[in-house]
């Protein structure tokens, strides 16, 4: 009769003579059948009793009904397919945003507001389940909130009449907002995406293995890291065949003792890659999930392919070792200073060079500034202070060379330097270096103690030495050669060779010095021109030193050598002349004795000569 009970107008209906009461839906055969049964019994009384307790049995219904879509923030629909007109409980129009009756009690509301991309889909579902072609209506879709925002819904409906030809006549459903999953949903795909990636990045695959039936599975990553493909299955005796025979006993006592329920813990391992037989160096870490009982379920682990890394580690103690050998054989340490946490990090080397063990002093604080400042002399101390202290403070570089006197009393010379680093217009760090220089310093000393006794014997030497440059110009000349060649030094050094050479002109200078560059060295004789005009006789020695491109010369004057020379051969041509001439008379009176003998033999004599008649005048 109505959706509504009105049991005082049923009543009356009753009283007045109706023979029964009945509420939507209901069967017509079954009202039939009543009526029937009522007109059979005519009994009112018996009927309005019937009718109270339905009455009352339907308003516990609809209330316990008007309960749960109170409890419940899901909307309710109710569609006459034949109308087109539905019913929208008010928390379909609240949970998006509209208020209840807002919008139109039509199915073109629910088709206006759905996502233009779930439109089709949404409406065919519809559509095809007023065809009987399914049974119900189970999808998810978008619909607009007031708010200009799509909210994710559940729909769910079923007919709950149907006509003759199979259609339905009235469908029924509910919304179920999903947004808040749909949005759990994305996140934890984000994350899964995101951990995926870190897992790539990080070269981290994952596995667990349930030892009571030696099940194991592995992700993408980890069987990448084996070398096999994603869609691979291996067996745990597949991994351990690919694991270095000299890790193997490690690995297996480490997987034994998780299935017997030892905590887990960490270790390294070494693979080989199937198919490549590159080794891989992996890093696995486990735990186990206890089952019930307290048995051992599920042991969950992670394996991270550490090979670049420990190729970078290795790669870094080799560096760190020939560092610390490179300081060592140069004498260098290095150091730095953390200017905000008042830090300070010595070499190995540098505690080396203080005398120091690092166990001897607190390690990074100031205290090493300290204990380095009082290794200098006092009177340079200050100074070496100031120099840190501003570098520190402005960033500006230093570098000092000065005396240094380890803490077991050894005097050396140190080279100390300092450099500001400075990152976002401050200076955070100070980094530096300390470097044994005592060798350099002694060899420069003795350098310069040599020097000047060179000097000193240049300027007391007797010979002239001079320096000449490629350009044959004079570069340096001692005292010696000045007064040979009667030249105060500063005139002297304006001057070429050819100015004072007097055999060779400038292109046979020029040719005899190309010949020294070849040979290093020459000796030779010349003569050089005074400056009153006169001529010496010099003798030369020169050495050519390619470190400086210079010709270092030694003059010495011969003029006097030359003068004895000259007379000497003058003196000795006499001599022959005389001993030439002294030899012919000889001649002359050996042939007169030993005539007189021949006559002397002649007369029956003995000769009066003897010495002429030996071999030697034969």
């Amino acid at each position: 009769l109505t959706d509504t009970p009105q049991p005082k107008a049923a009543l009356k209906w009753l009283q007045a003579g109706a023979a029964a009461y009945q509420a939507k839906p209901f069967d017509p055969e079954y009202l039939l059948a009543q009526c029937e049964r009522a007109r059979r019994e005519r009994a009112l009384l018996r009927m309005q009793d019937l009718l109270e307790t339905r009455t009352r049995q339907w308003q516990i219904s609809e209330e316990r009904f008007r309960n749960a879509m109170e409890a419940t923030s899901d909307g309710l629909w109710d569609w006459e397919v034949a109308t087109g007109n539905v019913y929208y409980s008010p928390a379909y129009f609240t949970m998006l945003g509209y208020d209840p009756g807002e919008l139109p009690a039509s199915l073109d509301t629910w088709v206006n507001l759905l996502h233009p991309d779930d439109r089709a889909a949404a409406v065919a579902r519809v559509e095809a389940c007023i065809r009987n072609e399914v049974p119900d209506i189970n999808l998810e879709f978008r619909l607009r909130a007031k708010d200009g925002g799509w909210r994710w819904i559940l729909g769910r409906g079923r007919a709950l009449q149907r006509g003759p030809d199979g259609r339905a006549r009235q469908i029924i459903g509910t919304h179920m907002d999903l947004t808040r999953h749909k949005q759990v949903e994305a996140a934890l795909q984000t994350s899964l995406a995101s951990l995926k990636r870190s897992q790539t990045i990080a070269q981290m695959g994952t596995w667990e293995w349930i030892p009571s039936t030696d099940e194991i599975a592995y992700s993408e990553e980890m069987l990448e890291q084996f070398g096999y493909p994603p869609e691979a299955q291996p067996k745990l005796t597949d991994f351990l065949a690919l694991v270095d025979p000299e890790d193997q006993p490690s690995v297996k006592t480490a997987l034994a003792d998780l299935a017997h329920g030892a905590a887990g813990g960490q270790m390294t391992f070494r693979i080989r890659q199937r198919g490549t037989g590159a080794m891989r160096h992996l890093l696995s870490a486990a735990e186990v999930e206890a089952g019930s009982g307290g048995a051992p379920f599920k042991i969950i682990g992670i394996n991270q392919d550490i090979t670049e890394r420990q190729r970078v580690e290795e790669a870094l103690r080799r560096s760190e070792t020939l560092l610390n050998a490179t300081q060592r054989l140069t004498q260098l340490g290095g150091w730095e200073w953390e200017v905000a946490n008042q830090r300070m990090t010595w070499s190995a080397e540098t505690y080396r060079l203080h005398g120091f063990r690092e166990s001897d002093v607190a390690a990074g604080g100031p205290e090493l500034i300290a204990r380095s400042v009082e290794c200098y002399p006092p009177e340079h101390r200050p100074r070496v202070l100031a120099a840190f202290e501003r570098c520190a403070a402005t960033g500006e570089a230093y570098t000092m060379e000065l005396p240094f006197t380890t803490v077991q009393g050894e005097a050396r010379w140190m080279r100390t330097s300092g450099q500001g680093i400075v990152e976002n217009g401050r200076v955070t760090r100070v980094i530096g270096n300390l470097m044994d220089i005592t060798e350099r310093v002694r060899a420069e000393q003795a350098t310069r103690a040599g020097a000047e006794r060179n000097a000193a014997i240049l300027r007391t030497a007797l010979d002239g030495f001079w320096i000449v440059d490629q350009d044959t110009r004079f570069t340096d000349a001692n005292e010696a050669i000045c007064h040979m060649l009667g030249y105060a030094r500063e005139e002297f050094l304006q001057m070429r060779i050819s100015d004072v050479e007097v055999v060779e002109d400038p292109a046979a200078t020029a040719a005899h010095a190309r010949r020294i560059l070849e040979n290093g060295s020459d000796r030779f004789e010349t003569r050089h021109r005074h400056r009153d005009g006169h001529i010496l006789n010099t003798e030369v020695s020169v050495n050519y030193l390619p470190s400086v491109s210079s010709f270092f010369v030694f003059v010495r004057d011969i003029t006097a050598r030359k003068q004895a020379e000259a007379q000497l051969t003058a003196q000795v041509d006499e001599l022959r002349r005389w001993h030439t001439l002294t030899l012919g008379r000889e001649a002359r009176i050996v042939d007169l004795k030993r005539e007189v003998n021949r006559l002397l033999a002649d007369a029956g004599q003995p000769p009066r000569y003897a010495s002429v008649e030996g071999p030697a005048h034969a």
